[in-house]
C-alpha cells in the first residue's frame, strides 16, 4: 500500500474509455471536486476497479446518454461513477456484488464478475462500495467511500 492520488488515476481511466463512449454517443465526463484526493492503496487494483466501473456504465448505459466519473471529498474521499441508463432494480442491488450474477434485464454480454471484483478491491482498501439511483432518479450510481487515513 502506498499513497495514491485518485484524481489523475480517475482521469486516466475516463480517458481510456472515450472511444467506447463515443461509439455509443455517450457524454463521458470527469468531475473532480478537488485537485488532489490521496488515499492509501494499490494503484493497479484501484485502476482495475475504476476501469470495471466505467466499462460497466458505458456497456449498460443508454446510447446517447451520459456517464460521470466524480471525485468528491470532505471528510472522506469518495469516488463515484454515475450513468443515466436503465439502472438496477432495488430488489437486485444487493445481488450485483455476487460473483457471476447478471441482472434479470441485463442486455449486454458479460461474465457477472465486474462488480464482484470492485467489491473485493474495496474490501482490500477498507473502502465501502454501494449502488443506488442517482439524485435524478434515473440510472445507477456506484459510490466508493475511502475511510479517512489516520
Amino acid at each position: 500500500m502506498a499513497d495514491v492520488d485518485l484524481v489523475p488515476l480517475a482521469q486516466a481511466a475516463a480517458l481510456e474509455f472515450v472511444p467506447a463512449a463515443r461509439q455509443k454517443s455517450i457524454d463521458l465526463s470527469f468531475e473532480p471536486a478537488m485537485p488532489v484526493a490521496v488515499v492509501r492503496g494499490n494503484e493497479m487494483l484501484l485502476r482495475e476497479a475504476l476501469a470495471n466501473l466505467v466499462d460497466n456504465a458505458i456497456t449498460h448505459g443508454r446510447t446517447g446518454g451520459s456517464v460521470a466519473v466524480r471525485i468528491l471529498g470532505e471528510p472522506e474521499v469518495v469516488l463515484e461513477v454515475a450513468d443515466d441508463g436503465p439502472g438496477i432494480p432495488v430488489e437486485e442491488r444487493d445481488k450485483v456484488f455476487d460473483r457471476f450474477y447478471r441482472g434479470t434485464g441485463a442486455a449486454a454480454t458479460g461474465s457477472g464478475l465486474g462488480l464482484a471484483i470492485v467489491r473485493d478491491i474495496c474490501r482490500a482498501h477498507r473502502a465501502e462500495v454501494s449502488v443506488a439511483a442517482p439524485a435524478t432518479g434515473t440510472g445507477l450510481r456506484v459510490r466508493i467511500v475511502f475511510r479517512a487515513s489516520t
